[in-house]
């Protein structure tokens, strides 16, 4: 017996990503992303469609896209990130101006547009599926800011009411159902999809192209380089990357240290390099478009993050994908990507000496380091696949 034909899925979205609506080069894959889960959805459930509601600033100039058939983007408009969720509610008018309503709520996030997601869920009847894309459970989140805690008690509140839980990573749904008592049977681990291509190009080529579009910054070329891709933010104990870094340079001094991104923690960073008398062996790119971290990743030999904490970690995987082995803090998401003493190495958070010792370990030993980044582009391409997850993801939308 034929089942019967799918219903057509009406996707609403809530988000605070700014790039959907600014910056579709910039530091990410977001928008191109979301046009690919438009059209997968409507492979799957023809007559579907996704909206997506997201913080956009006022000065933004185009507040309304709609990029592909069966996707439309709307923005806030807000003149201030605080003022998100009521600028958020008033744009639900313009949403259902033509009659259009969800059958389906998903937010990025469990506290704002989570509250915001199982109002509408529950005023329309749909079902609704919060993700969680980092490690609530972290008492280095908890500590960072007071709030904190607040925003736990808020996310349990919204993760505990929900259909189903999008989590990113299978330690991060362990740590959900020990700590927020969470059941197990409603949280689907769906990491990101990740579209990164590595660079055709050999690693003297991805240095010296660098070099060109750095005038005067040409201390990296022929040297082992130990990367960072990602926002210079509290969360990636970046203190303790430059401590690494210099262990690293007192035992091997004929090593540069590429930093990709940019953040609150920029200036700090910057002035711990200086304080230490590396300056000549670090270079700061800032934020890059995404289209330019191929040439980035080929430049480097090993690839170092020092978390606290990560809900996925998607470098890792692009890290991966470029042939690079990678030294991580054991820190949630990337538990999952690498293989210990196979792809790289784990280590304890905060420990400077482990992590010194384990990028070492790669750096003087090139056979090493060269089977460590085949064996995790080959592992990162089967498992972290973009076309695969977004099937599974479709598939829990329309389920």
């Amino acid at each position: 017996m034929n089942s019967p034909p799918r219903l057509p899925e009406r996707v609403l979205m809530i988000s605070k990503d700014p790039t959907l609506l600014r910056d579709r080069a910039g530091f990410g894959d977001t928008f191109s992303r979301h046009i690919y889960y438009a059209q997968q959805l409507q492979a799957q459930s023809p007559g579907s469609d996704i909206r997506i509601l997201t913080y956009a600033p006022s000065s933004v100039e185009h507040q309304t896209l709609n990029p592909t058939p069966g996707l439309k983007i709307y923005g806030t408009a807000s003149t201030h990130r605080a003022l998100f969720i009521f600028d958020a509610f008033k744009q639900l008018k313009r949403i259902f101006a033509d009659g259009w309503t969800p059958t389906l709520v998903t937010t990025q996030e469990p506290w704002e547009d989570g509250q915001l997601g199982l109002w509408v869920a529950r005023r329309y009847q749909a079902r609704f599926i919060p993700q969680l894309h980092f490690d609530l459970t972290s008492h280095d989140w908890l500590g960072e800011i007071r709030l904190n805690f607040v925003k736990r008690l808020i996310a349990q509140y919204t993760l505990q009411r929900a259909d189903t839980i999008r989590a990113v990573s299978q330690v991060q749904k362990q740590k959900l159902v020990e700590h927020l008592h969470l059941s197990s049977e409603k949280i689907h681990v769906i990491p990101v999809g990740v579209s990164f291509q590595p660079s055709q190009k050999s690693k003297a080529e991805c240095q010296q192209a660098i070099a060109n579009s750095m005038p005067g910054k040409k201390s990296m070329l022929g040297k082992k380089v130990v990367l960072f891709v990602g926002r210079l933010c509290p969360q990636k104990n970046l203190p303790l990357w430059v401590s690494v870094a210099q262990q690293i340079h007192q035992s091997q001094p004929n090593t540069h240290f590429l930093v990709a991104g940019d953040g609150s923690l920029m200036a700090t960073m910057q002035q711990q390099v200086n304080a230490i008398d590396l300056s000549q062996a670090f270079t700061f790119l800032g934020d890059m478009a995404y289209s330019d971290l191929p040439d980035i990743f080929g430049a480097a030999d090993v690839f170092l993050l020092t978390s606290h904490y990560e809900g996925f970690g998607r470098v890792v995987v692009e890290a991966q994908l470029a042939g690079l082995p990678v030294v991580s803090t054991a820190c949630s998401g990337p538990e999952d990507i690498l293989i210990e003493g196979e792809t790289g190495y784990l280590c304890t958070p905060g420990d400077q000496k482990m992590l010194s010792e384990a990028v070492l370990k790669l750096l003087q030993d090139e056979s090493k380091c060269l089977q460590f980044g085949q064996k995790g582009r080959s592992h990162t391409t089967s498992l972290f696949n973009q076309a695969q997850l977004t099937q599974l993801l479709v598939e829990m939308w329309v389920d």
